[in-house]
């Protein structure tokens, strides 16, 4: 499990906004994209895009879930 306290640190030094933040979060949970999606009351593509995102920040291979 990934320390709250960690995450919030690492998100703000590599400038991750509040709602990255949430979709980051969730997907670290174990839910889907849709379900992310559904959480959110956002479409399933604004999480991917969220996420791909974050996954830029973070400098992580690839693009998020797809």
């Amino acid at each position: 499990m990934i320390d709250p306290e960690f995450l919030k640190a690492e998100t703000k030094k590599h400038d991750i906004s509040e709602i990255e933040m949430e979709a980051l979060t969730l997907a670290i949970d174990g839910y889907s994209t849709s379900e992310i999606a559904k959480k959110l009351e956002v479409k399933p593509d604004a999480v991917r895009q969220r996420l791909s995102k974050v996954y830029q920040k973070f400098q992580v291979k690839g693009s998020g879930p797809v």
